[in-house]
């Protein structure tokens, strides 16, 4: 294969995704979650609460013969999404499908794209130094397609944190924190970035995180409620509504990817995630980290704390399978094994990858619809137990701070 035309062939992919995007927005009146959030964050523009029947009334007008949605439909984002969403909310409906499309296509290659490179500070590749399978693997994903189709943000969630570690790693952290504060728009998949940003670079990223986070989500507060207090409106709302769309429901719902689904399969107790539910499971998940570092008495690489971050935003919380997105968290792992040699490791990920990549459907009739769950499950089992993850020694001090990759000019020195 020649140089030349390996970049068409990578890049072949994102057409075959492109076209298809744009099939779903001409000849489909689709993406009704996008409709949904889309309503939310105009309503909170014009300083009336989104977390009431207003969001039903909406779909029920646009959906009208659509009984599961109107029956299962809600809006649960937190006040920042009023603010993040403002730019959806004053586009004509038919502008702001296009404009969610193009985000969409442009995210699925800032993902497949900036994780070859970002969070093991290496200098962005050439399109004829990426491995050819990979854009392969990520725009023909099932999640991937299915995550437009009704119109969720999995995939600009993703795009924002790994365009928000390359901007952190070029210099520009205020801007790279903006991207990492907007991820939370899911906030119960978003909370491992907190911890992850202190540990990779220091408390000043983790501070720029959290500042943004206090000021996006004053401003949605101060917007649809004209007070800080509005937050507890949003909160009274998750833990009033939520369970009950039956899309929600552990026991009703076989895509849900979380750790109680496999009790559920297990014929055990149907336990449904709350807020608190959902801390303890990511505290359970800290202290194996800590317990597992601390035995080894070695730091864990940046790829290897991202790729457990990855498994617990998946495991730890009760989510759609669309979610499951962001396992592609764990791609700088892959590479990073491959690069050390490490190639069980890496051939692991690469097949739960693929299995991933399986329609439910299929699954099913093998009567492995649990198979999400428990590959996620085994992912993790792996992390912790394999070697491999190593940064260096705790005799060593604490891990040093990731820095921004410096280009070499070879020219410059012959």
């Amino acid at each position: 294969m020649t140089k030349r035309l390996l970049p068409l062939l990578i890049l072949l992919p994102n057409v075959f995704f492109a076209l298809y995007v744009a099939y779903r927005i001409i000849a489909i009146d689709g993406l009704p979650d996008l409709y949904i959030y889309r309503a939310g964050s105009s309503l909170g523009w014009q300083g009336q609460s989104p977390y009431s029947d207003k969001i039903t009334d909406e779909v029920r007008t646009k959906y009208p013969e659509n009984a599961d949605l109107i029956k299962n439909c809600g809006y649960f984002l937190p006040p920042q999404a009023i603010v993040l969403g403002g730019p959806f909310a004053a586009l004509p409906w038919s502008v702001a499908q296009v404009m969610y499309g193009i985000l969409c296509i442009a995210g699925s290659f800032v993902c497949w794209y900036g994780l070859t490179f970002a969070f093991r500070n290496r200098p962005a590749p050439s399109l004829q130094d990426v491995p050819p399978v990979l854009p392969w693997l990520f725009m023909l994903h099932h999640v991937v397609w299915a995550t437009f189709a009704v119109g969720q943000t999995t995939i600009i969630m993703v795009a924002a944190i790994v365009l928000g570690q390359i901007f952190h790693e070029r210099r520009w952290p205020v801007l790279g924190a903006f991207l990492w504060a907007g991820a939370f728009i899911k906030p119960h998949l978003a909370l491992p970035l907190i911890p992850l940003a202190f540990y990779l670079s220091g408390w000043k990223r983790g501070a720029f995180v959290i500042g943004w986070l206090i000021v996006l989500n004053l401003a949605g507060c101060l917007l649809a409620g004209s007070s800080p207090l509005f937050a507890f409106e949003y909160l009274d709302h998750l833990a009033g509504n939520h369970k009950k769309i039956e899309f929600n429901r552990v026991d009703l719902n076989p895509q849900i990817t979380s750790w109680n689904r496999l009790l559920v399969v297990a014929k055990g107790p149907v336990i449904e995630l709350d807020l608190k539910l959902t801390l303890a499971g990511y505290a359970v998940m800290a202290m194996l980290v800590v317990a597992r570092c601390t035995l080894a008495r070695r730091w864990p690489s940046k790829t290897w704390l991202l790729a457990i971050a990855a498994v617990a935003m998946i495991f730890c919380c009760q989510v759609l399978a669309y979610e499951s997105l962001l396992l592609v968290l764990v791609l700088p792992h892959l590479f990073e094994n491959y690069a050390k040699g490490h190639k069980v490791d890496a051939t692991v990920f690469a097949i739960a990858f693929v299995v991933l990549m399986v329609p439910l459907d299929p699954m099913s009739n093998l009567g492995l619809e649990f198979y999400r769950p428990l590959v996620t499950a085994l992912m993790a089992i792996w992390l912790l137990v394999r070697p491999g993850f190593v940064e260096k020694s705790m005799n060593g001090g604490t891990p040093v701070p990731e820095r921004t990759p410096v280009r070499v000019d070879v020219r410059a020195q012959t």
